[in-house]
């Protein structure tokens, strides 16, 4: 028989991690470091949408209306060059290793 002081709990559940034993802080736990923690991440995440709405712009930011290229131009002179536009080739790398970097810092660090 069921009692109401047992009512919707598990038989033979263990403590999860959803319990409230591990979702209530700590004695010590500073909760001011959660909201800086949290703009971190939203950052991240944001400036990584933010550049797909932008490379578009910046392979047109030195000639506005097109694309002003520089033929032969090496990965150290295109990060670096004042008078040539980006190519959107280089742009692709560059958001996709923002993903690459930002997922393997979540793997290593995300804990």
């Amino acid at each position: 028989m069921t009692t109401i002081s047992s009512a919707g709990t598990m038989r033979g559940a263990g403590g999860g991690i959803l319990d409230k034993e591990h979702t209530i802080a700590k004695a010590g736990f500073n909760r001011w470091l959660v909201p800086p923690a949290a703009l971190c991440i939203h950052l991240c995440i944001g400036m990584a949408y933010g550049f797909s709405v932008f490379w578009l712009p910046l392979s047109r930011s030195i000639g506005i209306t097109a694309s002003k290229t520089c033929p032969d131009l090496s990965l150290w002179g295109e990060l670096f060059t004042t008078t040539c536009d980006w190519r959107v080739a280089s742009l692709g790398w560059m958001y996709t290793l923002f993903f690459v970097v930002l997922g393997v810092a979540a793997a290593l660090w995300g804990g």
